[in-house]
């Protein structure tokens, strides 16, 4: 077995490899990902992006839209269902030119409960 006193002192005096001249490599040839896009395509690819783009944001106009036409159409039941309501307690109190008032606006609002407004 050598020593490792003796390989330290081997290695040191082993000569350096003389450093080889490389010939320059060729040029690569640029990836067709890298290479500028045809500005053409770009553009039909810009439009159609903002084509869609509009058509989403009018799904979602038309969505709120319709959202709150339901919504309205709801308080307007809701408002003429509690006029019906009060028109029936004003009834039972005695109180019949406010019962005849109630039962108008329920008749004139065309309300799910008219006919029974009709009524009285």
């Amino acid at each position: 077995m050598i020593p490792v006193a003796v390989l330290t002192l081997m290695m040191q005096a082993a000569p350096v490899a003389a450093v080889i001249p490389v010939a320059p490599a060729e040029p690569v040839p640029i990836a067709r990902a890298v290479q500028p896009r045809d500005p053409l395509a770009a553009d039909e690819a810009d439009q159609a992006r903002v084509r869609a783009e509009a058509e989403r944001e009018r799904g979602e106009a038309e969505r709120e839209r319709r959202e709150a036409d339901q919504e309205r159409a709801s308080a307007q039941r809701e408002r003429a269902e509690d006029r019906y309501q009060a028109g029936q307690d004003s009834l039972e109190n005695g109180r019949w030119a406010q019962a005849a008032e109630r039962f108008r606006d329920v008749i004139a609002a065309k309300a799910v409960r008219a006919d029974a407004a009709m009524y009285w």
